[in-house]
């Protein structure tokens, strides 16, 4: 999905599930990042949802709506109790608003950003993480303690 279908689609989706709710004087906004670590964020003290770039372009639409749904729950959560966790109450929400009430997304490998460095193991291949910049230090595998190789990948 490309980067300006998501972005309305995030926008379209905070107005109608989240600003209509809460009726406070305070409006919530979108705004995209470029992280490669994080795929979004809902911000309560300034009141924003951010969206990374990077996974939004690459992931598919219906994984797009479950995370901005995702995070107009903890927005949600916050306007109703002043915190927000992962919890039963959060859990309900989501599910209110038909995202999946789970912590975490679950992407295919194609759905992930690029990195400049991949991180490979000698024993499981290609990990799902990777680096940016060259590491400074060695890294090891965390299912077999192998030394991590590295791929640049540009």
């Amino acid at each position: 999905m490309d980067a300006a279908t998501a972005m309305d689609m995030a926008e379209r989706l905070v107005e109608e599930k989240l600003n209509t709710r809460v009726k406070d004087g305070w409006f919530w906004e979108v705004k995209f990042n470029n992280t490669k670590r994080i795929i979004a964020q809902c911000v309560t003290k300034k009141r924003e949802i951010r969206l990374s770039k990077p996974f939004m372009e690459r992931m598919k639409r219906v994984n797009v709506k479950n995370t901005i749904l995702h995070e107009i729950a903890h927005a949600i959560d916050f306007h109703q109790r002043g915190y927000s966790a992962h919890d039963y109450r959060w859990k309900k929400i989501a599910s209110t608003l038909g995202a999946h009430p789970r912590a975490s997304a679950k992407l295919s490998p194609e759905e992930q950003p690029y990195f400049k460095y991949d991180a490979i193991c000698p024993n499981h291949g290609k990990l799902p993480s990777g680096f940016q910049r060259r590491p400074k230090r060695e890294y090891l595998c965390a299912k077999c303690d192998q030394p991590i190789q590295l791929k640049q990948n540009y």
